[in-house]
Formats: structure tokens, C-alpha cells, sequence
């Protein structure tokens, strides 16, 4: 009786296990690292990418890197901050700041209008930006760097 009992029990957990995953797989979005498509950047650390958007200067060869945050949807913006930045928006924020004022610089600036985006990427030495997958695929003049966080977001 017992043995029915957990045979059937563990035939429904992988029923609904192979639903979920495949559920999952079907909401997946992969949040990539982007550059002008004639940048020779490579791959960067996560802990390099993280410093990067913190406002800690970064170099890739001979070029130091320009951060430009994609606020051009709030769904991306959070994302990156929280699987990448691992912060809210307001601490960021906060912490930008605070650099700033501490040791100098510029905060990484933010781009909310897709063109103005795109214009800086191609056109800004070092520039580098993160945004969905499929829109840097169907953007011409990107590339993609690296995947920076893969996952649903449902």
C-alpha cells in the first residue's frame, strides 16, 4: 500500500515538475551585455560588470569602459538591478551618488529613449549597455558581449 502510495506521489511531482519547467523555458528572457558591433570588448567578470555600473572605473585592453544604463523600460532596468546589481532602484541611486560627491567621477548615465540608446553606443568610445536578447538580436550596429542573467521573469 505504501509503496502505491509513493510511486504514485512521485509520478505526479515529476508530472508536474516537467509542466513547470517547461512553462518556465517558455517565459525565459536572457538580459545580455551590449556594445557598438565594432568595439573589441570581451568578456567581462560578473564582479567587473557589477563594479562597471557602480561607477569603479574598468578597462578592456587599452579602453576604459563607459557604462550607459537602458532605462528605456522599467521591466529591464529592475531586472539588471536586481540579478545583476543585486539592489534596489533606490539604493542604487543613493549609492551613485554618494560616490560621487566621495571620490569624483560622473554616474554612469541613464538612457530612457531607445535611439538616444543605440547613438551612444555607436558613438561613445568604450560604451557598453545591457538590454533583452531578442532587441540587441534585431538592433543593428550591437553586439552582444555576454549574457549577464537568464531566467522568467513571470
Amino acid at each position: 500500500m505504501r509503496t502505491r502510495w509513493s510511486a504514485r506521489f512521485a509520478a505526479t511531482v515529476l508530472l508536474y515538475m516537467s509542466l513547470f519547467t517547461h512553462g518556465a523555458d517558455h517565459n525565459a528572457r536572457r538580459l545580455v551585455l551590449v556594445a557598438s558591433e565594432d568595439f573589441p570588448v570581451t568578456v567581462l567578470s560578473r564582479f567587473d560588470v557589477r563594479r562597471l555600473f557602480l561607477g569603479v572605473p574598468v578597462m578592456a585592453g587599452q579602453q576604459r569602459l563607459l557604462p550607459l544604463n537602458n532605462t528605456t523600460g522599467p521591466l529591464v532596468h529592475q531586472v539588471f538591478l536586481q540579478k545583476v546589481i543585486y539592489m534596489s532602484s533606490q539604493k542604487y541611486k543613493r549609492l551613485l551618488l554618494a560616490r560621487v560627491f566621495r571620490q569624483g567621477g560622473e554616474r554612469p548615465a541613464f538612457h530612457s529613449n531607445p535611439k538616444e540608446l543605440l547613438k551612444a553606443l555607436q558613438t561613445r568610445a568604450g560604451a557598453v549597455s545591457y538590454m533583452w536578447a531578442d532587441t540587441a538580436k534585431t538592433t543593428p550596429g550591437l553586439k552582444v558581449v555576454q549574457i549577464l542573467w537568464q531566467g522568467s521573469i513571470y
